[in-house]
């Protein structure tokens, strides 16, 4: 297995140093743009912060504008802040490595407990799970082929979450999916699709909606509103804080778009929130151990007048042992008359385990493994392909181990 050089994760903090630096920059084309719209109006100052209560993270911004305009200044004002926001919360992530065979596991696996993510039980808050060499998915309605890299986790309050995942198209170009959770297990879907590696100031163009939209989905009624130009993004926002605020936004969401939700690629809507609580449960399970790790590695820091320089840092990291040893039924099977003649591949999953009055006390993880003769064939491709992940995977995390400090 190919391990990339670059970490998403760390591709993701520097990606965000630089839209730090953006942010004055927008914020004066904003005022600029205010001022060619309305000559001759009273401005005034329109002013938002906001505060993640989990993290202490802070953010603020402001512009000058008439006063009926304001409304509609403030809708911009908190995308801006509260993408810096999430900037701040993903510098605090603790990246943990997820192989392969393991995500593959997980990726499609029902979900079958929620307890976990609704108790808010993360061994750290906010999580980012590194995917390397991740499925591919299509972006929802930006219809672009991209390669998952990641999976990032916060709980903001209660069973308020932030999932998102951070994937690669096919030219390099990075894209965030986020979806903004009151639970788990909602039927409504808020959220945005970004293009993380264009320039703050190129997202605001009317011609650039497969870089960047907001959205709102109803599961129900597979229905799906979409808000692409930046005045309508600004309304849908508005209506996203009432709604955040426990009113109802019906007939108050602007869109661009609204089309029925089984028209465009949709996997990916269901992946996100599946997956986080999936990876929740794993890293829970009874017999596993999030061991804590360090790494070196080179980075640019920026020091003025457009600037870097190079330097080494230690950044922690995070990598799942199971603690027993790995499950294999062939003795089982053996005493049962059955004797394998092919080579095949089992998939990780979850065992219960029951008290005496048939309860469920704990949960364990019976990573996957191969059974059969080591000579014989596999029995068909899939199993090979699987199999093969596998194998990539624990050489993947032996030479982590390997290659990083770790931290007892």
């Amino acid at each position: 297995m190919k391990i990339p050089n670059e970490w998403m994760y760390d591709e993701i903090l520097r990606l965000g140093t630089l839209k730090d630096l953006e942010k004055q920059e927008q914020l004066k084309k904003m005022q600029r743009e205010i001022r060619d719209l309305f000559v001759g109006k009273k401005f005034e100052r329109v002013s938002y912060e906001q505060t993640n209560t989990i993290t202490g993270a802070k953010a603020q911004a402001e512009v000058y504008a008439p006063k009926e305009y304001a409304p509609f200044v403030l809708g911009d004002l908190k995308g801006i802040t509260g993408m810096e926001i999430f900037r701040k919360n993903f510098r605090k992530a603790r990246p943990i490595l997820i192989g392969p065979a393991t995500l593959d596991c997980l990726l499609d696996k029902p979900v079958d407990d929620y307890s976990y993510v609704e108790n808010g039980r993360l061994p750290f808050n906010p999580l980012f799970f590194e995917t390397p060499n991740g499925p591919e998915f299509t972006i929802p309605v930006a219809d672009e082929k991209a390669q998952l890299g990641g999976i990032y986790m916060m709980r903001e309050k209660a069973d308020s979450y932030t999932m998102s995942a951070i994937m690669r198209g096919r030219n390099g170009v990075l894209y965030g999916t986020d979806l903004f959770l009151n639970h788990p297990n909602t039927t409504l879907l808020k959220g945005t699709v970004s293009n993380l590696s264009r320039p703050i100031s190129q997202l605001d163009s009317f011609n650039t909606f497969k870089d960047q939209f907001q959205f709102l989905i109803d599961l129900e009624n597979s229905n799906i509103s979409i808000a692409i130009k930046p005045y309508t993004v600004s309304l849908m926002n508005q209506a996203i804080s009432k709604f955040n605020s426990g009113e109802n936004p019906e007939g108050l969401v602007p869109y661009d778009i609204n089309q029925d939700l089984r028209d465009i690629p949709n996997e990916l809507f269901g992946v996100i929130p599946n997956l986080c609580v999936n990876l929740t449960n794993y890293i829970n399970a009874h017999n596993v151990h999030v061991r804590d790790a360090s790494r070196t590695i080179e980075t640019f820091e920026h020091i003025g007048s457009g600037k870097t320089k190079k330097r080494k840092v230690t950044r922690p990291f995070s990598i799942v042992e199971i603690r027993d040893a790995e499950y294999n039924n062939e003795e089982r099977l053996a005493r049962e008359g059955h004797k394998l003649t092919m080579r095949e591949y089992v998939r990780g999953h979850n065992r219960k385990l029951r008290s005496q009055d048939g309860s469920i006390h704990s949960t364990t993880w019976i990573r996957p493994y191969i059974r059969g003769p080591e000579e014989a064939p596999f029995r068909d491709q899939r199993h090979y392909a699987s199999a093969r992940k596998l194998l990539e995977e624990r050489a993947m995390n032996e030479q982590y181990l390997s290659d990083n400090k770790r931290l007892e």
